[in-house]
Formats: structure tokens, sequence, C-alpha cells
């Protein structure tokens, strides 16, 4: 291991133990919306390419009904999804749906900082498009990340292009960029323009 990766690890860990003990009231309190406004577990887990293309389970608040959460072919949410909650569209408006993603990054299967992590399936169809789509394979998968923050939103298959750009930067990434990115990832939040 770089010494950059294992700083980045360590600032990795103890953002993520501190995120834990100041968010964990919201945590509850989130849960507790969900089970009170739809049938189904708090939790929702789907397979996911990380690092190297070796699968992990990737962990969010559930912000759909129970019968799509359980529908592995399901397309992509989009404006006025009918089969997303109330709650879950608070929870997605405010990114609140990615925060167990935190125990993603406690068990090393993502960082604060890299790609955003797709389904196998949705990997294969954009690299038919884009071929070097496998390059960002490289790098742990993301809360945030270059793409997420600077690329224009959308999730047409035409966008991929610039995304994979953004994302190539990781290679440039050092503790003090990870930094920088950690910071405007909430105002990207806030102004209501991330991804």
């Amino acid at each position: 291991m770089l010494l950059k990766d294992f700083i980045i690890r360590v600032f990795d860990i103890l953002g993520v133990l501190i995120c834990l003990v100041i968010l964990s009231p919201i945590f509850i309190v989130i849960a507790i919306f969900i089970k009170l406004d739809s049938k189904g577990p708090v939790l929702f887990r789907q397979q996911r390419l990380g690092r190297r293309g070796i699968e992990f389970t990737i962990l969010k608040f559930r912000t759909m009904t129970l019968d799509t959460c359980l529908d592995k072919d399901s397309k992509w949410a989009s404006v006025g999804d009918s089969r997303i909650t109330r709650v879950g569209h608070k929870l997605r408006k405010y990114h609140l749906d990615e925060l167990p993603q935190l125990l993603n990054i406690l068990l090393g299967d993502m960082s604060f900082v890299g790609p955003r992590p797709f389904r196998a399936g949705v990997h294969k169809l954009i690299r038919e498009i884009e071929p070097n789509w496998d390059k960002r394979l490289a790098y742990k998968p993301g809360l945030t990340g270059y793409a997420q923050l600077f690329a224009h939103k959308g999730c047409e298959l035409n966008d991929h292009a610039l995304k994979l750009k953004y994302d190539l930067k990781m290679e440039s990434l050092n503790p003090l960029t990870y930094i920088q990115l950690i910071f405007r990832t909430p105002l990207k939040i806030i102004s209501g323009s991330s991804h």
C-alpha cells in the first residue's frame, strides 16, 4: 500500500467514526420515519462493483417501496417516480439515503472520495459505449468524488464519457485534495446541484 493510500485510509476510518458518533441520532430518526412510512426493511442492500471489479454489498436507507427493492432488474429512479416513498423523496433530495455507506467505508469497500459504484449489469452496459469505463475500477468507489461534484447532473449514457474523465482524476488524488473534496460536498448538496 502506498503511503498516500495509507493516509487516506486512516482519514476514512477516523472520519467514519466521528460521523457515526455525531450522526447516530439522525440515523435513528430516519429509521423510525422509514418504518412509519412504508412496509419493508430500513436498509436497502444491493451488489455493486468495487475496486478491481470485486462486488460488495452497498448499504442505503430504503427510499422505494418493498416490491421495487426486491426487483433486481429495476430501472433507474427518475423525477416523480411513483416507486419512491414519501420519506424517500426527502432522503434522496438531501442524499441522506447514502449515510449508511459510512459502514461500507469502515469495512474498506468504499472511501469517502472515489467514483460512484454501479451494478455489474449497468457497468457492462456503459462499457459497451465507453470502452475505457473499466479504468474506474482501479479506485475504491466513494460517497463523493470528482464526477459527482464537477460533472453535470444526469444518468444518460452520453454523460458517462465526461464522468469518466473526472473519475480518472483519482490518479492524482492526494490527502489535501481528498479533504477539499469532502468539504465541497455539503455545499454542493445544499445548492441542490449534486448528483
